[in-house]
């Protein structure tokens, strides 16, 4: 091999790797959404930014074939971006500090997204950038795990403060762990049902051989990495966490199964163990009661009211329950944590500015104006992922996001449709199941908020893009 080639190709491979790296150490440091690690995750993505232009105009890397597919959401990142500086400029800004951070949050995720696409341009390096995000929820999950198990509640450099007793990894909130391994777990699941075939055997001696060689496979570890990861989802207590997974996860697979049009036995023993073994026994163990118990006290305190005439609750009325800003006859959901109340409130931040939105960070500033003595406890978020979008950027801004979702779960549906290539496949399902259980997550939490969550569902939506369009 010439000198020439071997170190272009050694150059490629170290920023490939590079970028698989940063991609497991990105939720260590708290999910990456303290102020220092979200500076250092920005610089990091910018040297490997530099280093790859670099690498491209010195002819070392050269852009891939489908990077020409993604004039459209590249498009949309840049009418993000320039939507969020005309708030700026236009606008006189709520918090101009946490609108500039919100920026640069943005450019993070739309160079991941292209160092994503420039770098994954092999079938061998998308399974490889599958099985990275795997192996980062597999440590998350079981350093959250074994911190209950052994009664060592530590995040990574300090005691844990809040969420004792449940898994909560490198993350603060519990929450978010969820999120996290709601997109680990869809790669895991791409993966493994890349892996699934029918086969017929002519005797019992060729079913014992495939057993035996099925059980030395990488499909075995991988069906252990999934079981570990479902028992972390479930000891992390998280209610909407474990909703959005099981949702997503029969929601998605009946998709796949009617567009690829293969309703073989293997694939639904699959979906079925994953109820069946990983929940009801494995995790029997790993605290399932518990997380039971907690959604049957939600579901006990979930009900409709009815509001009579407007109104101002305080503290000492019964429930405190919010029933501000409603005439005549109207019903509202009652969540019974404040929630309700919170959203409620927060509605008026956004018909306050429904059109350019008051700006990224502007919730944290401007909620204290809007709440009242009916909503108990601190929301620096709204715990709501869409209605906080409208608050900070509007009605437009919103439909931009919005459409780089619609556009993924597009390009999932035609890659599986269309294709026969397992890893294509593998990824397409990857990225359909991970956007279909973030948002239905997004309408109790704010998991969009977290770097190292919204960095995995930029990836996501970066992969999309070769699944669909390498060629074999």
């Amino acid at each position: 091999m010439p000198a020439s080639t071997h170190h272009r190709l050694k150059d490629r491979s170290l920023l490939f790797y590079a970028l698989l790296g940063l991609i497991f150490l990105s939720p260590i440091p708290y999910g990456s959404s303290r102020e220092w690690a979200e500076a250092l995750l920005l610089l990091i993505t910018a040297g490997l930014s530099v280093l790859t232009v670099l690498a491209i105009v010195s002819e070392k890397i050269f852009l891939p074939q489908h990077f020409r597919r993604s004039v459209i959401f590249q498009s949309l990142f840049a009418a993000i971006v320039s939507w969020q500086i005309l708030q700026i400029t236009i606008q006189s800004p709520v918090d101009i500090n946490r609108q500039l951070t919100g920026l640069f949050l943005t450019l993070f995720y739309w160079l991941i997204f292209n160092l994503t696409l420039i770098h994954c341009n092999s079938f061998n390096r998308l399974n490889l950038l599958l099985w990275s995000i795997v192996l980062s929820g597999l440590f998350q999950a079981f350093y959250g795990s074994m911190m209950v198990l052994t009664g060592i509640e530590w995040l990574v450099f300090d005691f844990k403060e809040g969420g004792q007793g449940v898994a909560t990894g490198t993350f603060v909130n519990r929450n978010h762990l969820a999120g996290y391994l709601e997109l680990s777990l869809a790669c895991g699941l791409g993966l493994l049902i890349a892996q699934l075939k029918d086969i017929h055997f002519a005797n019992h001696r060729e079913r014992l051989q495939h057993y035996l060689q099925t059980l030395l496979s990488t499909k075995v570890i991988l069906r252990l990495i999934l079981c570990i990861m479902v028992i972390a989802l479930v000891m992390t207590r998280s209610r909407m966490g474990n909703m959005a997974f099981f949702s997503s996860l029969f929601i998605c697979g009946a998709v796949h199964l009617f567009l690829c049009k293969k309703f073989t036995r293997s694939a639904v023993m699959l979906f079925a163990s994953l109820l069946l073994i990983d929940t009801l026994i494995v995790s029997q163990w790993f605290g399932l009661k518990e997380l039971a118990e907690r959604l049957n006290v939600t579901l006990e305190n979930i009900h409709i009211e009815q509001v009579d005439a407007p109104q101002l609750t305080d503290e000492s009325s019964p429930g405190n329950q919010a029933t501000t800003d409603y005439s005549d006859n109207k019903y509202k959901l009652v969540t019974g944590d404040s929630r309700d109340q919170a959203w409620d409130r927060s509605v008026i931040l956004w018909q306050e500015n429904p059109f350019w939105g008051n700006g990224y960070g502007s919730f944290y500033t401007s909620f204290p104006h809007v709440r009242d003595a009916s909503i108990r406890g601190y929301f620096d978020f709204v715990h709501n992922d869409y209605l906080q979008f409208l608050i900070e950027f509007g009605l437009p801004g919103t439909l931009l996001f919005a459409l780089l979702a619609l556009l993924t779960l597009y390009n999932a549906i035609r890659t599986q449709l269309d294709r026969s290539n397992k890893t294509a496949i593998s990824a397409a399902f990857a990225a359909m199941m991970g956007i279909c259980s973030i948002a239905i997550h997004s309408w109790t939490d704010f998991n969009l908020y977290i770097p190292a969550n919204a960095m995995l569902v930029c990836i996501l939506i970066a992969a999309s893009i070769p699944a669909r369009w390498l060629k074999s």
